[in-house]
């Protein structure tokens, strides 16, 4: 195997958005082992014991003390799902939780086997948090300070005229630190929630434990543009806790949603995946939503957490070629993986296995090995949380070829990462991850603007256009500005661009400009102002 080079990267980090206003600015850039161990899998999986380890799919923990030695995520096929939940109540489980792509149900172990071979069911997995860790974009360079923020879009404006969102009832979902958040609202920079939800796994929990400043640093940028919105917090961790979360929004009366996470890779970044189709369900129940676009791109001067290319393999070996004479792409330790993918989403896929080696390439630390000759989606979702990063900073990623399947020709390869950065990382499609690749007109993928009183799109801002062509993100938003939560540097990202978005929603909304989600995400796409390439 070839070696990977010496190389560097910036830190770059929590997922953010863009917006410019109601002064907006439109982005014109075209722009496993998935089963409780030693159980038996599930078509789609293949197993080569010993060799690896699979992946660490919870990536912060158990909050609330949700049970996780009898609950069972099972992945249905379209449209099978209420079929499914009946065979495993009739195989005497219990169905915790249901949504149209995965069901959570608790049963006994020794039912796992008629659990797989339930007709519709794709496979089963250990419940998966969806979400990355939240994390801020650090900076320490000078930003906007508090009272530039409304100015920047010109909420300031609208507040003058009576428009502060009052009334408007908006749902944050992030992680929510309690002391944090009190500090916060001792301040003045956010109000005292309207409600909480809290889920995890199927289960209830407190909103304030485990929680992060990130969260509430989101809450801060909202309530800077919209001062007069309720704002009603959420922290959740599996597809179907999304979907219990967005029916308690629907009861509050929620109508935006601001959202600055990154997901695990799920779909084929064409707007079509599980977390898409959350989005699309709070669209359904009358929510237009905010999404961070994400800091996939390339810094100056450092790498950025995206790569795409062909297969290539010049020596036949059946390892992939980075570049000439490299096999294996480097990638810092701490980067959260979010996922490898590739374009044969269509069926007999060519199946791909990834792997994390040590930094020089000899050591194999952890691979994902899913059997797409077997029926599996062509995405492998690896980890290297159990790595000890003292000892391995830089990590090696190598690309085996297991089976042609439907032949390599023309097979295009993706791998995505959160923090940290990729050694052969590009910037377009970088946009393309769960939510922000969404091809519903009222859910709004948010690009950064830094420094925020300027007209630059942030150069760590993710780009598209997405993997069926469309152009993302569909708007960008201020970042870089001062915060409670984070007191010593500004909080930038697309996360903090997200829901300067959701708060100049608010203001249309709550002026009476537009009440629909599509209206609403219509008129700020509409009176955003177009200053990157034409488009």
């Amino acid at each position: 195997m070839g070696r990977g080079r010496n190389w560097l990267v910036a830190g770059v980090a929590g997922l953010v958005a863009l917006v410019g206003a109601l002064t907006f600015l439109t982005d014109a850039v075209a722009d496993s082992r998935e089963l409780l161990s030693g159980v038996t899998e599930a078509p789609g999986i293949k197993v080569v014991r010993g060799r690896v380890g699979g992946p660490a799919e919870t990536p912060y923990g158990v909050r609330g003390g949700a049970p996780l030695s009898r609950r069972i995520e099972v992945l249905v096929d379209a449209g099978r799902a209420a079929e499914v939940e009946a065979v495993v109540r009739g195989l005497g489980g219990v169905v915790v939780a249901s949504s149209p792509s995965v069901v959570l149900v608790e049963v006994s172990l020794s039912s796992l086997d008629d659990l797989v071979a339930i007709a519709g069911v794709e496979r089963i997995r250990e419940p998966v948090v969806v979400d990355l860790p939240p994390a801020p974009d650090v900076t320490f360079e000078d930003g906007l300070t508090g009272g530039q923020l409304p100015s920047a879009v010109d909420a300031d404006a609208w507040h003058a005229e009576g428009h502060t969102g009052h009334g408007v009832r908006i749902g944050v979902i992030d992680g929510f630190d309690g002391t944090t958040w009190t500090m916060a609202q001792d301040a003045g920079s956010v109000p005292v929630p309207a409600g909480t939800f809290c889920m995890f796994i199927g289960s209830t929990c407190d909103v304030w434990l485990g929680g992060t400043a990130h969260g509430v640093a989101v809450a801060e940028g909202i309530h800077s543009i919209a001062p007069g919105s309720s704002l009603y917090l959420a922290s959740v961790g599996t597809v179907t806790d999304y979907y219990a979360a967005i029916d308690w929004f629907a009861a509050q009366g929620v109508t935006i949603v601001s959202r600055s996470l990154g997901s695990l890779l799920d779909g084929p970044g064409d707007g079509s995946g599980p977390m898409d189709a959350v989005a699309d369900y709070a669209v359904s129940q009358g929510m237009v939503w905010f999404n961070s676009a994400g800091n996939h791109a390339a810094r100056s001067g450092g790498d950025g957490q995206y790569w795409r290319g062909p297969w290539v393999d010049g020596d036949s070996d059946g390892w992939i070629e980075f570049a000439p004479d490299d096999e294996l792409m480097g990638m810092w330790c701490d980067s959260q993986i979010q996922g490898f993918r590739w374009s044969d989403w269509s069926g007999n896929a060519t199946d791909y296995d990834v792997y994390l080696f040590s930094g020089d390439g000899m050591d194999l630390l952890a691979g994902s090995e899913r059997d797409q000759t077997a029926g599996a989606t062509p995405l492998e979702l690896l980890s290297g949380h159990a790595i000890d990063c003292d000892a391995n900073p830089v990590l090696q990623v190598g690309v085996h070829l297991h089976d042609a399947g439907n032949g390599t020709s023309g097979d295009v390869l993706e791998m995505m990462v959160n923090l940290g950065g990729l050694e052969h990382a590009q910037d377009a499609y970088s946009a393309s991850g769960p939510v922000s690749d969404s091809s519903n007109p009222a859910v709004m993928s948010v690009g950064a603007l830094d420094p925020g009183d300027g007209i630059t799109i942030a150069p760590y801002s993710s780009q598209g256009p997405t993997n069926d062509g469309r152009v993302k993100p569909d708007v960008a938003a201020p970042a870089c500005y001062p915060t409670t939560a984070y007191p010593d540097y500004c909080f930038a990202g697309t996360s903090a661009a997200a829901p300067v978005a959701a708060g100049s929603a608010a203001l249309v909304r709550g002026a009476g400009v537009a009440s629909t989600p599509t209206a609403i995400a219509s008129y700020l796409r509409t009176h955003a102002l177009d200053r990157g390439a034409p488009g």
